[in-house]
């Protein structure tokens, strides 16, 4: 019976190690930005770029883009996000398909705005990916969808790769164009962490306090 409940419950313990893991290599990378450790700084773009963009980040990919646009050639630092992009999509389908699709979690199916959404999505999934990586909508939602519908990986790599490169190289020309001060780029970081840190802990609280009720 153990085994059986463990087994029913693996896509959740899969995605709360990977979020907490994602969550590590985040601050990680952050700290040996800040402190200015022997890895090339490509490298630390690259690692800070997987949790930046997972389909569930506390991390934001436009500051970082903006800051390396500023002391770091644009193309390259287009690439290397682009790179650890792929591997956060290819990451997150792995993990969100299996999550989404598992039974006990798709109660979210029967709503009537899933419902409408995802129909409409269904008509036009790559193009819809492509818009919403490019564009400032936010995102997560049609990752959501995507994931729930589970559309193929190599199709939703396509469509990350075409709409989140110029987006990246867009950025990062902005953050060699602009002289933004370090404490402005730290200021909209850390606006948009805080939020997210401080939702992400009131959840598993509000979880943890629902499974104690049960």
């Amino acid at each position: 019976m153990k085994n059986k409940n463990k087994k029913a419950s693996l896509p959740v313990r899969r995605a709360t190690i990977f979020g907490l893991v994602l969550v590590a290599l985040g601050l990680l990378a952050l700290y040996f930005r800040i402190y200015k450790s022997h890895l090339h700084p490509q490298l630390i773009l690259f690692i800070y770029s997987i949790p930046a963009n997972s389909a569930i980040s506390l991390f934001s990919h436009e500051v970082a883009l903006i800051d390396y646009g500023s002391h770091q050639p644009v193309y390259l630092s287009t690439l290397t996000a682009t790179l650890g992009t792929i591997v956060a999509g290819f990451l997150d389908w792995h993990i969100f398909v299996p999550l989404l699709n598992w039974e006990k979690a798709a109660a979210y199916r029967r709503y009537r705005l899933y419902k409408y959404c995802i129909d409409h999505f269904k008509k036009a999934p790559f193009i819809v990916i492509l818009v919403t990586g490019f564009t400032p909508i936010p995102f997560f939602p049609f990752k959501f969808l995507a994931f729930s519908m589970k559309y193929p990986l190599r199709k939703y790599l396509a469509a990350l790769i075409l709409a989140r490169a110029p987006r990246y190289y867009l950025l990062a020309w902005l953050g060699s164009n602009l002289s933004i001060p370090g404490w402005v780029l730290i200021t909209v970081f850390l606006a948009i962490f805080i939020p997210a840190l401080w939702e992400q802990v009131d959840g598993m609280r509000r979880s943890r306090l629902g499974k104690e009720k049960l």
